[in-house]
């Protein structure tokens, strides 16, 4: 009986953090999660450039969920709050421009697949640009990974997400299906899943990539 108690308040109390850690990363999201809320997702093509401002924060925020997630999957016991804003304190500087300069690239990028779409129809120049964009977004979780894990240059940690991603094709494959995951998660149940969606992410990324870190370091 007293196993099974022990077990359960262990299982609480990982509960609690992972909701908690999820609220803070949602905390700094703010921005985004009003615009999806009050203006809504179908007008991000109208408000692009307004709606990527919106995101900005969210490098750093990234930076700070997997440094948390990574202590709680080793230590199963932190301090939500400290542990996440320490993170997005030591991170903040390069996380931040981290993320604006793949801001600015998305912008660029969506501006070159308006122009071969409408203004001088163009369908390989579209399809190339396409691809170039999506590719971006599926090396996003090696960015914040490498910047809340090493101190490196920003050149160096866009060249090492892009190592990584090239030489492990199914862990790329991997972290694509966590981000959809959890997508379908919130449309299923999503006034369970907002609870735990941000938390549920960064576990899943960094219990899938912990191998190639651990790898890294030896």
């Amino acid at each position: 009986m007293t196993f099974s108690m022990e077990k359960m308040m262990g299982f609480c109390s990982g509960l609690w953090q992972m909701i908690g850690i999820n609220m803070c990363f949602l905390l700094c999201n703010i921005p985004a999660l009003f615009f999806l809320i009050f203006v809504g997702a179908d007008q991000v093509g109208n408000y692009l450039p307004f709606f990527l401002l919106c995101l900005l924060p969210l490098g750093v925020s990234l930076s700070a969920l997997f440094y948390s997630m990574f202590r709680f999957r080793k230590e199963k016991d932190i301090s939500v709050i400290s542990t996440f804003f320490k993170a997005y304190r030591s991170n903040f500087k390069q996380s931040t421009a981290i993320s604006f300069l793949e801001i600015g690239f998305l912008f660029v990028m969506t501006m070159n697949i308006r122009f071969f779409t409408t203004v001088f129809p163009m369908a390989f120049m579209r399809i190339f640009f396409q691809i170039l964009m999506f590719f971006i977004l599926l090396l996003t979780p090696y960015f914040y990974m490498l910047a809340m894990r090493y101190e490196l240059k920003i050149r160096d940690i866009f060249k090492n997400a892009l190592i990584l991603a090239i030489g492990r094709p199914l862990l790329l494959l991997g972290n694509t299906a966590t981000f959809f995951f959890v997508l379908v998660l919130y449309e299923i149940m999503p006034g369970t899943a907002i609870l735990f969606i941000g938390s549920i992410y960064g576990y899943l990324i960094i219990y899938m990539n912990q191998k190639v870190f651990s790898s890294m370091e030896e």
